[in-house]
């Protein structure tokens, strides 16, 4: 499953690679574009109808009208590159979409690219607490955490976890530091 897919370019590879892909984005130009290039690639994947793409805007959405569009309840691999849909991503259901032994390969930009203008909006930027918070989920195994820069130098996170438990909760929050304040009052 590829979310916010844009012109296909890891949908394709997927499908080149033996994967049968779902692939999302609410803009239908690009859609378009990623139809094209899968069209290109057609003889180098499994079957003819190892690429669907799916119109539908994921901001807001729920992961149950995800899994209706797409009419799949579980994937083996869920990639988001470039692409913050985080109501899904921190939504209590969101993990259903991955099997167990299944992967969340995902790519994003970090607060830090306000300086370079895009993205332009800090909703669209994830935040170091936020990143933190995915690898310390109980039921998932974080096998790459990689902070790094593009090209152009704005930073982005690579990330790719892997659902170990039928369970996957939020982490524990961390327990308020005791003060000294505290400790007298004891």
């Amino acid at each position: 499953l590829d979310l916010g897919c844009g012109s296909g370019r890891d949908a394709v590879f997927c499908a080149m690679r033996g994967f049968r892909v779902k692939a999302v984005d609410n803009w239908k130009g690009a859609l378009q574009r990623a139809q094209v290039l899968a069209d290109r690639y057609k003889d180098s994947f499994c079957s003819e109808d190892a690429v669907g793409f799916f119109e539908m805007d994921l901001k807001g959405a729920t992961v149950k009208e995800l899994q209706d569009q797409i009419g799949c309840n579980r994937v083996h691999l869920l990639v988001i590159s470039r692409f913050l849909p985080r109501s899904l991503l921190f939504g209590d259901d969101f993990w259903n979409l991955i099997e167990v032994g299944g992967w969340l390969v995902f790519s994003h930009f970090m607060i830090g690219c306000l300086a370079f203008g895009r993205p332009s909006q800090p909703e669209d930027m994830l935040e170091e607490s936020e990143v933190e918070r995915l690898c310390r989920m109980k039921g998932l195994e974080c096998k790459l955490l990689e902070y790094t820069t593009l090209h152009d130098g704005r930073p982005i996170v690579n990330l790719a976890l892997q659902r170990v438990s039928e369970v996957v909760e939020p982490p524990e929050e961390a327990p308020e530091p005791v003060t000294q304040e505290a400790n007298d009052a004891a």
